[in-house]
């Protein structure tokens, strides 16, 4: 994270904020790690746990949709099985 001081409160003020609210993100997503693991335990599809962790905001390039990546979909909250590419023909 950028340093929070008065030249990039001044000057990079958008990235500053994204990255201030990026950092609580994933601040909550660590403090809530006993919760995450009791839905993955109790997920009942691979595909469900994925959906429920994307929605929740944990978002990321390796985890969203991509026309060559392995979740081959325009959206992941409308992703199917057929749409998860897992190698192969």
């Amino acid at each position: 994270m950028k340093r929070y001081n008065i030249w990039n409160k001044i000057f990079h003020k958008g990235e500053l904020n994204k990255n201030v609210a990026d950092y609580k993100l994933q601040q909550s997503l660590v403090n809530s790690y006993e919760c995450w693991l009791t839905k993955i335990g109790n997920a009942n599809t691979l595909s469900e746990l994925h959906k429920r962790i994307w929605r929740k905001g944990f978002c990321n390039a390796n985890l969203g949709p991509d026309k060559y990546g392995m979740f081959r979909t325009e959206d992941i909250n409308s992703m199917t099985i057929d749409e998860v590419y897992i190698g192969g023909s």
